[in-house]
């Protein structure tokens, strides 16, 4: 019998104890390779469920059960098989284990699999994502824990030991992690496990020494570089998210806590802004531990290091975990002119196209921003806001998601879509000439409609801030109707190798006003890129 402590006594038996274990996991055949990774966690799961965690198979979702994280999802059969027993699953189910139809793949996956809590496979997520369980558990009271178990190889993930310094920087005391020693790390330690925390003990104690005040320094430099207007109305915005919805959290790596600290909102909400320190891929993992407990978390943090350095947590603990959050960046293309290619991300909106379920905005003004923040706080999915020092004059769309036209040219006049931020500098680089000039603060995903209606020449130019071609796919899909010629200008050149400001980058790319123009003047001369129809 699985008991719980809030509900009264789950009375589902099944029978099985724990001498059937073995017949269980027998049944289960095709991922002999980590037979040894499943052995070594058996007898630690079967405490777990039978001894320890209070939950229910009657009710696997219930608010106040314990959570259990499978991190190590390599060889799941033990977990499988002790689920079974436990009446979490049929037993029969067991012989259907990694075909085609199955709920048991080779790795768990908890959108499939009744009391599964998180899904896993990669190795090196479960911590961070146990992290942010805890806090968000922690934020609604009661006393429910979080257990998760991982492997002696999987401590060799960097990941790991974020997760490490984040959760005992927060004192969590209903978070416990349990490490299986089978031998299967490349390298090993010395004393095995214990060794190894030893060593890490060893060295947090050799060099501990009072905290400098670098935070200071840091946003003073930030805010000489990088004041603008879009992420001030973010920090504004943010606030009243919170104010409104208590399931509102943020999650930091540090930037931007100077802004939030500023405008008040860190000593208002203490236990809602949480800062991980420069932990990139904790800060996606917390964010997803938290959605997981219902809490809708808001992540910013630079293009580079928000996108590119934690994609994989990006994918796993928010969009595989079928969970989501509103990511919001800054630096774009080229606003850190100065610290060069480190702090430029111009492939970011190509990369977070590739997650199911995930919009993409790039607004081009402060007021866009904010109804963007709004409509995707609301939405419950993931999101991603693109905030750059560039901003237009003025807002050009008051709805989210819509392609509006923003210029008529004749019938025949080619049409150019602009994408945010570029939209003043378009439209002034084609002032004398015949052309329809649309506009969207959201290319993920298009408008397919507004753009088919606003399209009425057989040419359409694609001007965007990022990656040139990102919006080139969804353009011909939405125009897959007729024949029309499409050419995209942006990014390029991503390794331009030189500083300066960010007008001088955004000149080099040639999306200033006199770059957009060139562009336009050429496009007659050369050949259509993409045909479709």
């Amino acid at each position: 019998m699985v008991l719980t402590r809030h509900i009264a006594d789950a009375t589902t038996t099944t029978g099985l104890g724990y001498d059937d274990l073995e017949s269980l996991m027998s049944r289960m055949t095709g991922d002999e390779k980590h037979s040894v990774a499943a052995t070594s966690t058996l007898d630690v799961l079967w405490t777990l469920y039978d001894r320890v965690l209070h939950v229910d198979p009657d009710r696997p979702d219930h608010p106040d059960r314990d959570r259990f994280l499978l991190s190590k999802g390599h060889g799941p059969m033990a977990y499988y098989a002790v689920l079974a027993a436990k009446g979490f699953l049929d037993p029969d189910i067991l012989d259907t284990f990694g075909s085609f139809e199955s709920i048991l793949g080779h790795h768990p996956d908890r959108t499939l699999i009744p009391g599964v809590e998180i899904s896993s496979g990669s190795l090196g997520q479960g911590l961070a994502l146990g992290v942010g369980a805890a806090l968000g558990l922690r934020l609604r009271g009661g006393t429910s824990r979080v257990f998760v178990l991982l492997g002696d190889g999987e401590l060799d993930e960097g990941s790991v030991h974020e997760a490490i310094a984040v959760a005992g920087r927060f004192g969590l005391a209903n978070l416990t992690a349990i490490v299986i020693d089978n031998a299967s790390a490349k390298h090993g330690w010395p004393g095995g496990i214990a060794g190894r925390f030893g060593t890490m003990m060893r060295s947090s104690t050799v060099f501990e020494r009072p905290t400098p005040q670098v935070p200071s320094l840091l946003s003073h430099r930030w805010r000489h570089a990088m004041a603008e207007t879009m992420r001030q109305r973010f920090v504004t915005e943010v606030g009243r998210l919170m104010e409104d919805d208590e399931r509102t959290v943020v999650v930091l790596a540090v930037i931007s806590h100077a802004l939030f600290s500023g405008a008040g909102l860190v000593n208002r909400f203490p236990d809602r802004i949480i800062d991980v320190g420069i932990r990139e891929q904790t800060q996606i993992g917390v964010a997803g531990g938290l959605a997981l407990e219902g809490y809708r978390p808001i992540v910013t943090g630079y293009a580079p290091f928000l996108v590119q350095r934690p994609f994989e947590q990006v994918k796993l603990s928010l969009a595989h975990q079928g969970v989501g959050a509103v990511l919001a960046s800054v630096g774009g293309s080229w606003d850190s002119a100065g610290s060069g290619r480190t702090h430029q991300a111009p492939e970011d909106v190509a990369m977070m196209k590739t997650l199911p379920d995930m919009a993409v905005h790039v607004p081009g003004h402060p007021d866009e921003l904010a109804m963007l923040l709004r409509s995707s706080h609301a939405a419950e999915g993931s999101s991603y806001l693109r905030m750059t020092l560039d901003t237009n004059s003025r807002p050009y769309t008051s709805t989210p998601g819509r392609v509006v036209t923003l210029r008529r040219g004749s019938i025949d006049a080619p049409t150019m879509l602009v994408v945010g931020p570029l939209a003043d500098d378009a439209l002034a680089a084609v002032a004398d000439l015949d052309m329809t000039v649309v506009y969207t603060s959201t290319p993920h995903p298009i408008d397919r409609r507004g753009l088919s209606a606003s399209v009425l020449g057989e040419e359409v130019l694609i001007v965007e801030p990022y990656l040139a071609g990102t919006s080139t796919g969804a353009v011909a899909e939405a125009l897959n109707d007729r024949p029309v010629l499409i050419r995209s200008h942006g990014v390029v050149e991503s390794e331009i190798r030189h500083y300066g400001r960010p007008a001088d980058h955004r000149t080099a790319h040639g999306l200033d006003t006199a770059g957009i123009r060139a562009f336009v003047e050429g496009r007659w001369a050369a050949d259509p890129t993409l045909r479709v129809g």
